[in-house]
């Protein structure tokens, strides 16, 4: 099965649609793996990202756990950046928040499922697992989640990045910030902000320096990113000014 969908990726763009809409058109609720190929892969049509956002509705939330282990997988760990995303618009607004929940949520490696893995026969190997009673049929028995130690991985916050739109990522990380979900400054923060124009509007870069601490503006590389942020700034006021007076724009409002 893998090596079928692995070969149908390699496929030219229009015998890939034929054979993306084939599976869609089935009616019947995919695999997950197939699923997370079609995501990743590069939709033509606006028809089949319509079957794949259906499908998408289709998922329990232990199904939407698993792909998004599947979107974190396929992502080197090291790397300042993922290869692997949806590349349809329509459904990289469909993965923003979950990418940021599952990020700032974050992993524990003995609960490969997160919140779904199912407890071992044997009582379990790490802290915040809660033995199963072998007395009579039951239910199966999850990680007790809450109390599990977790980390955050990078690569979950790089793919919320690669599919939310550049001019709305400040809104959503001043949000984490002014709940105190997340340190601010932090090196993946400001990596988010690493471009020119990363804040199109100075209020936003007025509010995430305020979420600094007194202690942050003596570290030497929070205070480089503050001064390049503010050049770049510069740069693109003048830009603009230089712009409106000859013309190049037309009149701005």
């Amino acid at each position: 099965r893998d090596s079928a969908l692995r070969a149908m990726v390699r496929l030219q763009s229009s015998d890939r649609d034929v054979v993306i809409a084939q599976l869609l058109s089935s009616g019947q609720k995919l695999p997950l793996y197939a699923l997370f190929t079609i995501c990743v892969a590069w939709l033509s049509t606006d028809v089949l990202v319509d079957g794949v956002m259906k499908q998408l509705k289709l998922l329990t939330d232990e199904e939407w756990e698993g792909l998004g282990n599947l979107m974190r997988d396929a992502n080197p760990v090291a790397a300042d950046h993922v290869h692997t995303y949806p590349r349809s618009k329509m459904l990289q607004n469909a993965f923003v928040e979950f990418f940021l929940k599952r990020y700032l949520r974050g992993d524990c490696p003995q609960a490969p499922s997160g919140p779904f893995t199912k407890l071992q026969q044997d009582g379990g190997a790490c802290d915040g697992l809660d033995s199963p009673k072998k007395e009579g049929k039951k239910e199966p028995k999850y990680v007790d989640w809450a109390r599990l130690s977790k980390t955050r991985d990078a690569r979950f916050f790089r793919l919320f990045l690669a599919a939310c739109e550049p001019a709305k990522v400040p809104e959503y990380l001043l949000d984490v910030l002014n709940r105190q979900l997340h340190p601010f400054p932090s090196p993946l923060f400001l990596e988010a902000f690493k471009e020119p124009t990363a804040f199109a509007q100075a209020e936003h870069f007025r509010a995430f320096v305020e979420h600094a601490p007194p202690q942050a503006f003596g570290d030497a590389g929070f205070v480089q990113w503050l001064f390049a942020r503010v050049h770049a700034a510069g740069e693109i006021v003048v830009e603009v000014e230089t712009r409106s007076k000859t013309g190049a724009w037309g009149p701005i409002g």
